[in-house]
């Protein structure tokens, strides 16, 4: 058997992204999970088990790809590029995990889709958007250009090993464009009819399928279909070599079907000659393309089959061979086959869709290879883990990418993990799980929907045993133990079964495994939260949502006294192991039970009486008499407790999981803190001491790793309410902060809990005024229905008084004061309730109350009468009548009249056919064109108030000197001369030949000459002898005066 060690269990690379992995020269690995950072270093002790770090949360949604500095190992260029669903290209400091510089695009819209830093120039790296913008940035001056490149949609970017002028963008059209580092497109390739997914480079500039060591430059592709191309982007675009992926499973040791998903071929060129592909099959491939000359047929190997499901990235550390390097002598020419073997220190790293990531290696023998890593990862919330009661080296966890883990401790677990999944009917977040007590096999899971089934773990790809769907949310807790059928049944004294006790949607159901498809057994129906079944079965423990904790014996039948010391909804309830490994018998804590609820105490409860009770099997027990006493309430958490468990080998240490980030060491006896463990970044939601190691805990998070840790290596650390707080802020504001970040702003990383701090507030500051902003337009007051109630019921005594005379009413002698009175109790209520609004101006709260008790026609009276009337309240008048209907209407014009508002009032006059009135009303407020045009659309063209109108209107205007506003008047009435003397009182030309066509349309020949004499008079005045010219020739009357116009001219010059 294997000693236990320490290990994590990463968060998984991300899917369908070819370039989300990175490998360096010296075993350091970087992958993007979701917008985390995964960053595994070879350990310091063995150089060979990885220690792997996150840091959170530096994309939005997720990183798209990375890759490391070509100068990575060199002092101070330990750096790592990454991008994501956002416009920043940051930069990270491996040794320090900081943030040292960024650059972003300008448009906040863009997404970067691919980075790469060149290893032909060390100091540019290049990144392309999905909207075709490319950047390359000159690290070491911090400066950086940005190019259009066109309109079409990215999903890959390569930089060439030799040349930096030379970058390779896949397209998803299927398109390869080859383009400069200055934005110049200088090739478009069109092969792949599919989108583009992964690209390399041959690690020696020149063309290996020719004998003229012309330097080509060749590049691979993949896309997603089984053709890979190898193009000449260098010279003349053009491709050298087609080759068809294999058609059928390269690995006869085991049975393949072609994989589900759509196809996706990543490739990587690792030597000159040698090239690593992956099937449809999910295999690792490899192909030595000197070979290819001579054989119609690829000729393809295997390096290894351990992905079960389709392969998402290749990378292994590649250094760019120079012609030199490839210049040897004849016999040892590297295109000869006996130098086709690969290097025996080249790793190749692979990450797949069951989520694993594999690392191999060539083994000693020509084309061997060796398993070196193969990591188990996690893209979930580990919810629940749990031991084999009987094969102590197995444990089962749930995670919530929807598979059960199950995983042999008993193999060695530092580079390797023997650990096998299932997924079949699970479909969702695996939230519970629970061995059998007598077969080893068998393994019970629930799920976030509510489903529950039982696994055979000796058999997982057959399909695990459903129970008939029951609950339609989360199974919070599953529990085996004795069924209470087979107890009650006669026949079977002697006997003992399991059943499946099942606890969700606030029910506690009981399964049967021998009938799944039979309807589960309601025990509780409401309310319930958890169940645990003590060690030996004796006695169970239930908790509920109040905070309440019941037991239950044998038979499910309740015992002993309930307690209701907990007001908060239980979370978590673990029994102590009736022994453990320093015991010699029986423990002395067997009979304790802790508890945890929504806050951060656990109690420790010592249920010994009781047990005694349950032995003696005395079942009809005096409940006044307390069976139970508190041991301990532990406190060292700052936040909720989500699990407990009992050390199986000393008796009396606790470990404890909290959403503050830390799991919690604790002795029982002494109530002191052991060791606090700080590694995970999100909150602890799941752990188990290790069954095989008593120094070793279990602990998974809401970070999406699995961590295997010493407590005697951990330190007692007491976290604070104000750190927890602040550091729940930073989770919430760290996405938006990070990406608003500047280029020379930094993010520090806290190596305890894994979260980033920004040095600078100013962005941090930026986006918490925006949040106080919403939180002020949220926060808009509300006010009660029922204010004076509110406050009588505040008041803890009238509350109380309440209840009692409530209780008198219930039992009959009577009345309570209270909203569950009688009918007039209530109605005065509302009658004071209203009251109190109307005095506070809250007119609409006290109509709307008005309509519960049929009080609205006195409301609305009341209204009337204080002139206080509002359109919802004339609204709700028809439901009385239509004749009161008709009163309010009059009763709210008359006082909008009074408030100065006539077109509005004059509004509800017409609403009661009262036209004249209306139109008296807009006359008398001086809205003259509004009352024309009313009547015209009203009544009939004959009506007396026309007149009325006209003579009103024009006196007005005339008083204002409108005198074009009166002559329309005058004009409409058909009286042209009077309109034109009007018009001649304004003493411009315009107005003035326009009065003279008036009274010459009238036939008023006399006045339209007068007129005339008065604007020439007026244009000889300004020496406007064209002017007067125009005139005469359109008024012919006053022709005579043409001399006097040119005596008038001939006087001018000669003065002048």
């Amino acid at each position: 058997i294997s000693e236990m060690n320490e290990v994590t269990l990463p968060p998984s690379p991300n899917w369908y992204l070819s370039t989300t992995f990175a490998c360096t020269r010296d075993g350091t690995v970087a992958w993007g999970a979701r917008a985390n950072l995964i960053v595994g270093k070879r350990s310091s002790n063995d150089h060979k088990s990885l220690n792997f770090t996150t840091i959170p949360n530096i994309h939005t949604e997720k990183i798209n790809s990375l890759a490391f500095c070509p100068n990575y190992g060199q002092p101070g260029r330990n750096l790592l590029v990454t991008c994501g669903n956002d416009p920043c290209i940051k930069v990270w400091d491996i040794d320090k995990y900081v943030m040292t510089c960024s650059k972003s695009f300008m448009e906040s819209d863009q997404k970067v889709i691919g980075v790469d830093w060149s290893k032909s120039d060390s100091d540019m790296i290049c990144a392309i958007s999905t909207q075709g913008s490319l950047l390359t940035w000159q690290f070491s001056f911090n400066t950086c250009q940005i190019y259009q490149l066109g309109k079409f949609t990215t999903t890959c970017l390569s930089c060439s090993l030799h040349n930096p002028n030379l970058i390779a963008i896949g397209t998803k059209s299927g398109l390869i464009h080859i383009v400069t580092s200055l934005g110049k497109t200088i090739h478009k390739l069109r092969g792949h009819d599919h989108e583009i997914v992964s690209l390399s480079w041959c690690p020696t500039y020149l063309n290996i399928f020719k004998d003229d060591l012309s330097k080509d430059y060749l590049l691979a592709s993949g896309a997603k279909d089984r053709v890979i191309y190898i193009w000449k982007p260098a010279t003349d675009g053009r491709y050298e070599v087609k080759i068809s992926l294999p058609s059928s499973p390269q690995d006869n040791t085991q049975h393949r079907t072609k994989l589900n998903t759509s196809l996706f071929t990543v490739l990587r060129w690792v030597q000159p000659n040698i090239l690593v592909v992956n099937s449809a099959f999910g295999e690792l491939l490899y192909l030595k393309l000197n070979s290819i000359k001579s054989k119609l047929k690829p000729d393809w190997k295997v390096i290894h089959g351990h992905h079960s499901r389709a392969i998402f990235s290749i990378s292994n550390y590649i250094e760019p061979q120079t012609g030199d390097e490839m210049k040897t002598s004849d016999d040892e020419n590297w295109r000869t086959e006996k130098n086709e073997t690969v290097p025996k220190d080249m790793e190749i790293w692979t990450t797949g869709q069951e989520r694993q990531v594999i690392c191999t290696v060539p083994g000693e023998e020509d084309d061997t290879w060796n398993i070196n890593y193969s990591i188990p990862t996690l893209s979930g919330y580990v919810y629940c883990i749990s031991p084999c009661p009987l094969d102590t080296s197995r444990i089962a966890f749930g995670v919530g990418d929807g598979m059960l883990r199950i995983w042999n401790l008993s193999e060695p677990h530092e580079t390797t993990f023997d650990v096998i999944t299932a997924w079949q009917d699970i479909k969702d977040r695996v939230t519970a799980i629970a061995w059998h007590p007598d077969k080893e096999n068998l393994l019970a899971y629930g799920t976030s929907e509510g489903r529950v089934g039982v696994y055979d773990i000796f058999n997982i790809a057959k399909r695990p045993v459903v129970f008939k769907m029951h609950h339609r949310k989360t199974i919070y807790r599953l529990e085996w133990g004795p069924s209470p059928a087979t107890l009650n049944s006669p026949n079977d004294k002697n006997s003992t079964t399991y059943s499946l006790y099942c606890c969700g949607d606030g029910e506690l159901t009981c399964f049967n495994y021998d009938k799944p498809q039979q309807e589960p057994e309601l025990l509780i129906k409401k309310n319930c939260t958890e169940i645990s079944w003590k060690p030996d079965y004796s006695c169970a423990a239930v908790g509920y949502d109040d905070g309440s904790i019941s037991f239950f014996n044998k038979k499910f039948e309740s015992c002993g006294k309930t307690i209701f010391m907990l007001k908060k909804p239980v979370e978590c309830l673990a029994w102590h192991p009736d022994s453990t490994v320093t015991d010699l018998n029986f423990s002395h804590f067997r009979d304790y039970l802790a508890v945890s609820t929504t806050t951060s105490i656990i109690t420790v409860i010592d249920t010994s009486s009781m047990t005694e009770m349950l032995n003696k099997q005395e079942v009809n027990q005096d409940t006044s008499q307390n069976l139970y006493k508190v041991i301990a309430n532990l406190s060292g958490h700052s936040d909720r407790i989500y699990s407990l468990a009992w050390s199986p080998h000393i008796s009396g240490y606790l470990v404890s999981g909290s959403a503050d980030q830390t799991a919690q060491v604790w002795k029982i006896e002494t109530q002191e803190i052991l060791a606090t463990y700080t590694g995970h970044f999100g909150g602890v939601q799941s752990v188990m001491w290790s069954p095989m190691d008593h120094n070793f805990i279990f602990s998974g998070s809401a970070d999406w790793s699995l961590r295997i840790w010493k407590y005697s290596d951990q330190k007692v650390v007491l976290p604070s309410a104000e750190s927890v707080t602040n550091k729940n802020k930073l989770k919430k504001l760290s996405k938006k902060s990070i990406a608003a970040e500047e280029t020379n702003g930094k993010v520090e990383l806290n190596h305890s809990k894994g979260i980033p701090t920004d040095k600078s507030n100013e962005n941090t500051t930026g986006v918490i005024l925006k949040a106080k902003e919403k939180d002020k337009k949220r926060g808009k007051k509300v006010v009660p229905y029922l204010p004076n109630y509110r406050k009588k019921i505040n008041d803890k005594e009238t509350m109380l008084k309440s209840c009692l005379e409530l209780a008198k009413q219930v039992k009959g002698f009577e009345t309570s004061q209270t909203i569950f009175g009688s009918k007039d109790v209530i109605s005065n209520i509302l009658e004071e309730e209203r009251d109190t609004h109307w005095n506070q101006g809250q007119l609409m709260m006290a109509v709307e109350m008005s309509l519960w008790d049929n009080k609205l026609k006195e409301m609305i009276t009341k209204a009337m009468e204080t002139q206080s009337l509002t359109d919802f309240m004339v609204s709700l008048a028809p439901n009385l009548s239509m004749k009161f209907w008709r009163e309010v209407c009059e009763a709210y014009a008359n006082q909008l009249i009074q408030e100065d508002n006539p077109v509005k009032a004059a509004s509800y006059l017409l609403s009661l056919h009262k036209i004249h009135a209306a139109i008296q009303l807009l006359m008398h407020a001086k809205f003259y064109k509004e009352a024309y045009v009313l009547a015209k659309c009203k009544l009939d063209t004959d009506d007396d108030i026309f007149q009325e109108i006209h003579k009103e209107w024009l006196a007005a205007v005339s008083r204002s000197g409108s005198f074009e506003e009166a002559a329309l008047c005058l004009i409409a009435n058909g009286e042209f001369s009077e309109a034109a003397r009007m018009l001649a009182r304004r003493q411009d030309a315009s107005t003035l030949v326009t009065a003279a066509r008036l009274a010459n349309m009238d036939k008023n020949q006399e006045l339209s000459d007068s007129i005339i004499e008065e604007l020439l008079n007026l244009q000889l005045s300004k020496f406007d002898y064209e002017g007067c010219k125009k005139i005469l020739e359109e008024f012919s009357n006053l022709e005579y005066r043409l001399i006097q116009v040119e005596a008038h001219q001939e006087v001018k010059k000669k003065i002048e």
